[in-house]
């Protein structure tokens, strides 16, 4: 995967940005010709975190951008300057210590003997159909972990799709994994029926004996509002997210994938140590 894309879409061009707005800050502050390298700077900067999809709430990105041109302003017209940089700086601190703990990967209970590992998902764990023969890894997980999976993957599948699952009412105890939303995102379901769907299927799954865990989608530039409801639910049904560089790091990994989405060999292999690694009953490695 390209080194700029994967900076986008994980989400890192966020923090990026907000450290440009940081040097614009300071470079107004120490520079002579600190106006127009300021304005530079501030442009990189909201473009960087325009980009990276970050879905922090809606009101916090208008609270960020008054705090931008009440600071532009202030430059312009040289008064109340320090006023201006004290907002701003507040707000990007702000923003910082909101987004950042999206980026650690949660602690999850672990598989006990007798629970099970519970896998909703779409064709990046359950394959491109018949003609795709390679060992999932789902069944690596089986086979090389020796732990019970309970994999209700589909092809294609959307979280719509998964609600309608015949097996979903007998989920056995344990943890629940869910690898879906991209194919909503990249098809048809608006972010209103994403939203009802989603709570839909924590509604089905959420129960005292089970453990639910969601990848967090990677976002395309501008798709925000599946990440603000991603967030909104997991905080509701007490899911851990699985930060989207995690998934992004298998996805972009050298020949981990057929087409950038659907999964080699080797790729498989690098997403059952993934997971192993998060939710396995040793005390494995946290993913990096």
């Amino acid at each position: 995967m390209n080194p700029l894309v994967y900076h986008v879409v994980s989400g890192q061009a966020f923090f990026s940005g907000l450290a440009i707005l940081l040097l614009a800050v300071y470079f107004a502050a120490r520079s002579p010709f600190g106006n127009r390298i300021s304005f530079l700077s501030i442009v990189v900067g909201v473009i960087a975190i325009a980009v990276s999809g970050t879905p922090l709430s809606s009101w916090w990105y208008v609270v960020l951008g008054v705090a931008i041109v009440n600071w532009l302003i202030s430059l312009r017209l040289q008064s109340g300057k320090l006023w201006a940089q004290g907002v701003l700086v507040t707000a990007i601190l702000v923003s910082l210590a909101v987004e950042l703990p999206y980026h650690f990967v949660p602690s999850v209970h672990r598989l006990g003997p007798q629970s099970s590992l519970t896998i909703l998902g779409d064709s990046v764990t359950a394959g491109m159909g018949a003609n795709d023969a390679s060992v999932r890894w789902p069944t690596r997980l089986l086979q090389d972990r020796q732990i019970i999976v309970n994999d209700l993957s589909e092809p294609g599948a959307t979280v719509g799709s998964a609600l309608q699952h015949s097996q979903l009412s007998q989920i056995p105890p344990g943890i629940v994994l869910f690898e879906l939303g991209g194919n909503d995102i990249l098809g048809s379901t608006t972010p209103e029926k994403f939203a009802v769907t989603l709570e839909e299927l924590l509604v089905a799954t959420s129960r005292e004996d089970c453990q639910l865990v969601m990848f967090e989608l990677p976002l395309p530039p501008f798709y925000n509002r599946f990440g603000q409801i991603q967030r909104r639910l997991a905080r509701k049904y007490d899911v851990q997210l699985v930060p989207k560089r995690v998934f992004l790091s298998i996805l972009g990994d050298q020949n981990a994938t057929i087409d950038s989405i659907h999964l080699t060999p080797a790729g498989h292999q690098r997403m059952a140590d993934t997971v192993w690694n998060l939710v396995g009953p040793t005390a494995a490695s946290t993913p990096k």
